[in-house]
């Protein structure tokens, strides 16, 4: 049975049932002056997708909104990745990331976390 969702984070996508993909656990961001570090452990083959909030993101109970956030797409890496600098950013900001597993067929949730440049 395939399904297709459409989250408004990404083009749709079709899903079989019975697929999934393990989200990235552990994600944690250090702050640098220029750049962001953000790491995780990755469980699945698929590519890793990660967005960078700039503006107007706020958390809701553990739960960043996408109302009026301004999401931008900074890497696709391959399969296995654990990590990635986001470089030549303003210091002194805030921003928020989410990340991602993607397949063709499958996708992960997302796992969020903030990070602010010195």
């Amino acid at each position: 049975q395939r399904h297709t969702i459409d989250s408004g984070y990404s083009e749709p996508v079709e899903l079989r049932a019975g697929e999934a993909l393990a989200a990235p656990r552990a994600l944690a961001t250090t702050g640098r002056t220029t750049a962001v570090k953000l790491t995780w452990r990755n469980r699945a083959r698929g590519k890793v997708q990660v967005w960078r909030c700039d503006t107007d993101c706020v958390d809701l109970s553990g739960h960043w909104s996408r109302l009026g956030a301004s999401w931008t797409s900074v890497a696709v890496l391959p399969g296995r990745a654990s990590s990635y600098v986001d470089r030549h950013l303003a210091s002194g900001s805030s921003y928020v990331y989410r990340i991602r597993t993607a397949r063709p067929h499958a996708v992960s949730h997302f796992k969020f976390a903030d990070a602010r440049t010195r």
